[in-house]
C-alpha cells in the first residue's frame, strides 16, 4: 500500500508538472506549431480541404460529428516538452471531459529541421494516451487497438532525445478465433500467459496521464501565423 502511494504522488507530481508546462499556452507557442493549429481550427470549422489534408483533425471532426458535439469545444491543444529538450511538443486531441474516446490523443507533433513533425496520431481505433514511467523518470506513450473483434494489440515507448522514434517499444497482442474461446498473447513476438499479459496492460494503463488541453475555440492565433 505504501508503494501504491507513494507512486501515485509521484504520478500526480508528473501530472502538475505537465499541466505547468502546458498552461504558457499561446505566449510561448512557436511560430511553426502556430502556423499549424491556425490550418486545424479552419479544418475542425469546416474547410474540407483542410480537414481532408491533415488525419488527425478528420479524426477529430468525425469523433465530433458522430457524437453530435462542437469540434472547437471539444478537441483541443496542449504544449509540453515530452522528452525534456528544452523543445515543447504539441499534443493534438480529445478534451477530457469530452468523454467521447476517453481522451484519445489524435497527434504528437515535435519541432525537427525548423518544420512541425509528426511523432504518433491516434483515432478510434488506435486510442492513444500520453503516459509516465516512474521506473525511468520518463514520458512516453500508451496505445490500445483492434483491427477486428478477434485482434487486440497494446503498446508503450518512451520519448527519445531527438523524438525520432520511441525508445524502449513493446508491443502485446492478442489474437483469437471464431472456433475458440481461447486467447493467444506475445508480448514482442513471444509467447506469455494471460496472466502476465493482463498484468502488463494494467500496469501501464495507471501510467497513463491527462493533460491540461485548452479547447480550439479558444486558440489565438499570433499575427504572423494567421
Amino acid at each position: 500500500m505504501k508503494r501504491i502511494c507513494v507512486y501515485v504522488i509521484c504520478l500526480l507530481a508528473c501530472c502538475l508538472a505537465l499541466c505547468a508546462q502546458a498552461e504558457n499556452w499561446d505566449a510561448e507557442m512557436p511560430e511553426e506549431y502556430a502556423a499549424l493549429l491556425t490550418e486545424y481550427a479552419e479544418g475542425l470549422q469546416g474547410n474540407e480541404e483542410v480537414r481532408d489534408a491533415y488525419e488527425s483533425v478528420w479524426t477529430g471532426y468525425q469523433c465530433c460529428l458522430n457524437a453530435g458535439i462542437d469540434p472547437l469545444e471539444n478537441v483541443g491543444y496542449a504544449l509540453t516538452d515530452l522528452n525534456e529538450d528544452g523543445v515543447p511538443e504539441l499534443v493534438f486531441g480529445e478534451m477530457p471531459e469530452a468523454e467521447m474516446l476517453e481522451g484519445i490523443v489524435y497527434e504528437v507533433l515535435t519541432l525537427r529541421g525548423g518544420q512541425p513533425v509528426s511523432v504518433i496520431r491516434g483515432w478510434e481505433r488506435y486510442r492513444v494516451s500520453l503516459m509516465y514511467d516512474e521506473q525511468t523518470d520518463r514520458y512516453g506513450y500508451y496505445a490500445e487497438g483492434s483491427s477486428s473483434a478477434f485482434d487486440s494489440v497494446y503498446e508503450t515507448g518512451l520519448a527519445s532525445k531527438d523524438m525520432e522514434a520511441w525508445d524502449e517499444p513493446h508491443v502485446l497482442e492478442a489474437n483469437s478465433d471464431m472456433d475458440s474461446p481461447d486467447v493467444h498473447w506475445t508480448l514482442d513476438g513471444e509467447e506469455i500467459s494471460a496472466d502476465e499479459a493482463e498484468e502488463l496492460v494494467d500496469q501501464w494503463r495507471i501510467q497513463r496521464i491527462e493533460l491540461t488541453m485548452r479547447p480550439m475555440n479558444e486558440y489565438s492565433a499570433p499575427a504572423q501565423a494567421k
